[in-house]
């Protein structure tokens, strides 16, 4: 449904807990946040409000930021994609290798806070937007110009960094529009195209860099985010009820079970998501059997496209669960 209005039901994550200034206030009960809804129902100044909610913005704004996130992605990932070339041409050992994809993730780390406040408080479309423009320039950076493994862990953690501002922000766009029984599904789609951002990288960047090398693969796989973040905010627009927070993070949070349950979950998805894809390609290719193959690389990558589309499809899967069983015990005030 488009049309929001806060209420309370099984399995839904926030609940009313009064009146605020621009309209029913939300607590988000499983992070701690609390949110505001605004009253976009006038102008303002005491008219109808003139810019409704449009059949195909909803469709339309789940395609969009989904794609960007591919495109992001994408820059996620081809790194450890073309890491054999890499590898074979920098003269780096594991660790250096290793620390490469580190420094994105600490970029990542050390923005996603930042990120998330900005997203709270400015279009989330615009945030989205700059975020995929910067980690593409970023990765042409690397591509351009990194020699070695300190300019390149550089480059590297300013793609981590502009990451952040794509991948929860959009999580935030896609529950704005998506408020009914079919969040789930659609937060499924989202955090699919995850899978489907990885699975792409390890596809087209061993095939590319056999035949253009590495620098030229980084450059086209990680190009995309120049056209999506533009595109988003061409197509897009931000959702008439979009709610924003009226107070920082509750700590109270810190001391709830289900909430520390929930970070592990993650943590240890986090291991899945990170430990593993990144060295996917680097350990398929060196497994006896694909290693020595004269198409060992497209093997791998298809081997990889394989497992990442399995994840994508659980995703969807877990977002219909969770719209037809509930979000959990995290949601409720007592948990």
């Amino acid at each position: 449904m488009d049309e929001w209005e806060p209420r309370e039901r099984a399995g839904s994550p926030a609940r009313v807990s009064g009146r605020g200034i621009l309209g029913p206030q939300i607590q988000d009960v499983t992070s701690g946040i609390r949110m505001e809804a605004i009253d976009w129902s006038t102008d303002g100044a005491g008219g109808p409000a003139s810019d409704p909610v449009r059949v195909g913005d909803r469709p339309r704004v789940l395609v969009t930021v989904s794609l960007t996130l591919v495109a992001t992605v994408l820059t996620w990932f081809n790194y450890p994609a073309v890491l054999p070339a890499v590898a074979a041409e920098w003269g780096l050992s594991g660790v250096a290798a290793g620390a490469l994809f580190a420094a994105f993730q600490a970029g990542y780390v050390l923005a996603i806070v930042p990120a998330g406040r900005l997203a709270d408080r400015l279009p989330r479309r615009w945030v989205i937007a700059a975020g995929a423009v910067g980690s593409a320039l970023a990765t042409l950076g690397f591509a351009l110009t990194a020699t070695g493994p300190i300019v390149g862990a550089g480059w590297r953690a300013l793609a981590g960094a502009c990451t952040a501002g794509v991948y929860v922000p959009g999580m935030r766009l896609v529950a704005d529009w998506y408020r009914g029984d079919d969040r789930g599904r659609a937060m499924g789609v989202y955090v699919g195209s995850f899978s489907a951002g990885s699975a792409a990288a390890y596809v087209l960047g061993p095939a590319l860099a056999n035949a253009v090398g590495f620098r030229l693969a980084l450059a086209i796989t990680g190009a995309g985010g120049l056209i999506a973040g533009p595109l988003l905010l061409a197509i897009t627009r931000e959702h008439p009820n979009a709610t924003q927070p009226s107070g920082g993070f509750d700590l109270g949070a810190l001391r709830r079970r289900t909430y520390g349950y929930a970070v592990g979950v993650y943590a240890g998805h986090n291991w899945e998501l990170f430990a593993v894809r990144a060295w996917i390609g680097a350990f398929l290719l060196s497994a006896p059997a694909i290693a020595g193959r004269p198409n060992g690389e497209t093997l791998a990558g298809a081997v990889a496209l394989g497992f990442a589309v399995l994840l994508g499809r659980a995703r969807v899967a877990d977002g219909d669960a969770a719209d037809s069983d509930g979000r959990g015990a995290g949601s409720r005030p007592d948990g």
